[in-house]
């Protein structure tokens, strides 16, 4: 069975490093959220994180 392009899952990756401390996130859901609120796909609850969520968007 030939899969077509858009029947492919596309996904990113990243990492997020905290210190001594490394974390790979798995990008799989557009767009992605991230910010203090625990609605957002990746919440990061510190103080220097914005108040106002990044909503990250792959075009192509």
């Amino acid at each position: 069975m030939d899969i077509t392009e858009s029947q492919q899952m596309r996904a990113l990756s990243m990492q997020l490093v905290d210190g001594a401390s490394r974390r790979n996130i798995l990008i799989d859901r557009f767009p992605f959220v991230i910010g203090r609120s625990s609605e957002c796909n990746l919440m990061l609850p510190h103080s220097y994180i914005s108040r106002s969520p990044r909503e990250d968007h792959v075009g192509g």
